[in-house]
């Protein structure tokens, strides 16, 4: 038997029950019968004008309405399989029947009577269903109470239930924290408040018991426009989630390999830098301060933007828990399996980049400047530095890097296209060294894309163009290098920042201190958190990675308009081609600062 037919037969038999059901006052008066009481009826009771069930009942059990009225409570069973034999109309062997009575509050009591030798047939062929299905069955009253009935997988899966036993405290034996959540969401079923799809929605899907992963999903079982009970469907998924992760393996191999295609130093950079990360995230060691929530989230933003999910989604993953749980440190099961999945990154894709460090990569441009300055009049020492320049990268790799993500990121995020302009004016740098800078730049970029780039449609509406523009550079100011990130989206909602400094204490007056604000930790203009952006830490490791070069970072932005991202380094972190002052005067705009 399949799984769909048999799951749709044991549906059939929930709502087309042996059961007749009949509503009645506690004078015993039948307001309400479905087909099957009056039919049942009918054999034993043929006269039309029966109206009341106790009487007819309590006519060969003297004991039912004594049930009923000495029965106390305003609702609740009055009694469960109360079994009565009564002599059919027609004659033949009496009919016996299990009878249940339950209390559903004042002045109205059910009553629910069956034909015994129909039930026992029914609870057989039931029986038969949900030893045959290869899903977890169970129904589920309005309280949470199970069943006694329910399929064997179940029983395998999770054990044997109680009788009347909550189902978050049957799961919460194998699976506590689902338990909870089940618990906690099923107060808004019972509420009535919200549409039932939408409170459905809300519960728990997913859990792993033993090793097996589990769907989870509700059937809600109807008695006219109310619901009554739901069928908690539980599905064995691990050959899903296996074909879902030899996917995603396969989406990763193919982003390494394009990554590896255009810009091999840039994803050789990537894991050296992610293996640092992770090394910091998943060794205990007391003598080194991690910023753990800082680091998960560049090591997330990092990953994502070179296309290695399956690191982003655990990262955010585990940023929601420490988020939730108000914790500052990962657990060790949970350092533990970020580092073997780390590792399994690390066997599959080092292997596809052949070591090459004693090999000078030169590109036609710089050797053809080298001939050129080789032919001038220039000294020996110029030729030397010259020469000498070479073995550092040029600015312009990461630069060029960082635009390419912002373009990448904004198609996948439905956001306008972004026209990147890059311009490194020649310099060179140390590329291992300075790599943390730019992997912690991935936060401003996101933030750029995410928080300012709006949709074409929001562009054209706001009177701005259709493209929208991100500009990265690099300045000279004396004797400092001016790194730049500027784009022409939303700009920094510098009220929300400060309403949310002021909440965590923080004074929030001058520029300086909406600058100090918006890189604190868990303060984001944001409204929500998703994979992208909004939790408040990215700000915070992009300053602490400038500073650690000895540069300075500041935000200048017009609401609606632009924003820019300036940092300062010490010029003796590069080699420069040539002295330049600043080329680029500050755009002026009455709101581009808060006043000091």
């Amino acid at each position: 038997m399949s799984t769909t037919t048999a799951y749709e037969e044991l549906l059939e038999f929930v709502y087309v029950s042996p059961f007749a059901l009949a509503r009645i006052d506690e004078a015993g008066t039948i307001d309400m019968m479905n087909s099957m009481g009056a039919n049942l009826l009918l054999e034993f009771a043929p006269s039309p004008e029966i109206s009341n069930l106790l009487d007819i009942l309590d006519s060969v059990d003297t004991g039912v309405r004594e049930l009923v009225t000495t029965f106390s409570e305003e609702r609740g069973p009055i009694c469960e399989g109360r079994r009565i034999a009564i002599d059919r109309f027609e004659g033949g062997d009496p009919l016996v029947l299990s009878l249940n009575l339950l209390k559903l509050g004042p002045g109205r009591i059910m009553v629910a009577f069956g034909d015994v030798s129909k039930l026992e047939a029914a609870h057989r062929a039931q029986r038969f269903i949900l030893d045959s299905v290869s899903d977890g069955l169970v129904t589920v009253d309005a309280l949470g109470r199970m069943s006694d009935q329910c399929s064997a997988m179940l029983v395998r899966w999770l054990g044997a239930p109680v009788a009347d036993e909550p189902i978050w405290t049957y799961i919460g034996r194998k699976h506590p924290s689902f338990a909870s959540a089940l618990e906690f969401a099923w107060e808004s079923l019972t509420d009535d408040i919200l549409p039932l799809e939408l409170c459905i929605e809300q519960l728990p899907r997913r859990l792993s018991v033993d090793g097996v992963a589990l769907s989870v999903s509700y059937e809600p079982l109807m008695s006219g426009d109310k619901w009554t009970h739901l069928m908690v469907v539980m599905r064995d998924i691990g050959a899903q989630l296996e074909r879902e992760r030899l996917d995603a393996e396969q989406r990763e191999l193919m982003a390494a390999m394009s990554h590896l295609s255009t810009d091999r130093d840039g994803f050789r950079g990537f894991l050296d830098e992610a293996a640092k990360l992770v090394l910091l995230l998943t060794e205990v060691n007391p003598n080194v301060q991690v910023h753990v929530e800082r680091a998960l989230h560049t090591l997330k933003g990092n990953a994502g933007m070179f296309g290695i999910s399956s690191v982003a989604t655990m990262c955010h993953e585990l940023e929601d828990r420490l988020r939730d749980g108000g914790r500052d440190a990962l657990e060790e099961s949970e350092r533990m399996r970020l580092g073997a999945r780390w590792a399994v990154i690390t066997e599959r894709f080092r292997s596809l980049i052949v070591d090459n460090d004693n090999a000078l990569m030169v590109s036609r441009k710089d050797h053809g400047d080298l001939l050129e300055l080789a032919r001038s009049a220039a000294s020996r020492d110029e030729i030397v530095t010259r020469v000498e320049s070479l073995a550092l990268a040029p600015v312009q790799l990461p630069l060029q890097r960082l635009a390419d993500q912002a373009v990448a990121l904004g198609e996948r995020l439905g956001k306008a296209t972004i026209a990147a302009h890059v311009d490194g004016i020649g310099l060179r740098h140390d590329l291992e060294r300075f790599t943390p800078f730019w992997a912690a730049c991935v936060h401003a970029v996101r933030n750029a894309v995410d928080h300012g780039v709006e949709t074409t449609d929001e562009r054209l509406t706001a009177g701005k163009p259709a493209i929208a523009t991100l500009d990265i550079r690099v300045e000279m100011d004396g004797d400092e290098v001016i790194v730049v990130l500027e784009d022409d989206g939303r700009g920094v909602d510098w009220e929300k920042i400060a309403a949310r400094a002021s909440a965590a204490g923080l004074s929030c007056v001058t520029h300086a201190e909406h600058v100090e604000a918006l890189f604190r930790d868990g303060i984001s203009s944001r409204d929500a958190v998703s994979e992208t952006s909004g939790r408040g830490a990215g700000m915070g490791a992009l300053r602490a990675a400038c500073e650690q070069f000895g540069g300075k970072v500041d935000v200048e932005s017009c609401i609606g308009a632009w924003t820019r991202i300036t940092f300062r380094f010490p010029a003796s972190n590069f080699w420069i081609p040539a002295r330049r002052t600043a080329t680029t005067a500050p755009r002026t705009s009455p709101s581009m600062r808060i006043a000091s």
